[in-house]
């Protein structure tokens, strides 16, 4: 009895090729695909409960659930990038049965190019101001060939026209509303010509308040 106790149990145990994966993907990729490898260095099967993402922009697919020793898995994650600009951090966490580490964190960091930046996103006019039009700027970054943009509005009662300022490179949308004794909401999509295959969007917001 004395031995058994001494002997010490083998866990299971998952040994990850990498726990931190880094993307940086151009701006004609819709999706990133992550490939979380992982072996059973255990001496027993470890057996994978569930996995979930952070984010439900990003999907996961499990090669398989339980994985004898010295056999190995994957875990793949596919992130899709959207509207979505900068860094974007994802984390997966992955269950099982694997005495020294039962919860696994994994981490995807994608840094996504910003095809143009636009300032302000956001309009508003006070119950006391003059509705006069007011400007949103529009940039493009990085010497991306966007070569033209075009703007709609959700709503009638606020009209919307770009004007180049440097063509190919800067424009400004000149953003008017109509005169109305009631709240007026609209979103502006503006929308870019690049890359050729899914463009670009952005949006603004636009909102008038009117007197009490």
């Amino acid at each position: 009895m004395f031995v058994a106790l001494a002997t010490p149990l083998r866990a299971q145990q998952l040994q990850w090729e990498s726990e931190d994966l880094k993307f940086n993907p151009s701006p004609t990729d819709t999706t990133v695909v992550a490939h979380f490898k992982f072996q059973n260095i255990g001496a027993a099967d470890v057996k994978i409960a569930s996995i979930s993402s952070s984010c439900s922009c990003t999907t996961l697919d499990l090669t398989k659930r339980s994985i004898p020793p010295n056999e190995l898995g994957e875990i793949i994650a596919t992130f899709t990038i959207g509207t979505r600009t900068g860094l974007q951090e994802k984390t997966i966490m992955v269950e099982s049965n694997d005495r020294n580490r039962p919860v696994t964190m994994l981490l995807m960091k994608v840094t996504i190019p910003e095809v143009a930046q636009m300032r302000p996103s956001f309009l508003y006019w006070l119950p006391t101001e003059a509705l006069t039009p007011k400007e949103i700027n529009f940039k493009v970054m990085n010497g991306f060939p966007v070569h033209a943009i075009t703007v709609e509005s959700s709503n009638p009662k606020v009209a919307a026209k770009v004007e180049p300022v440097k063509p190919e490179q800067e424009y400004r949308i000149i953003v008017t509303p109509s005169k109305t004794d009631q709240q007026i909401m609209a979103m502006l999509s503006i929308k870019t010509d690049y890359p050729p295959e899914s463009p670009k969007i952005f949006y603004a917001n636009v909102r008038v308040q009117p007197e009490k």
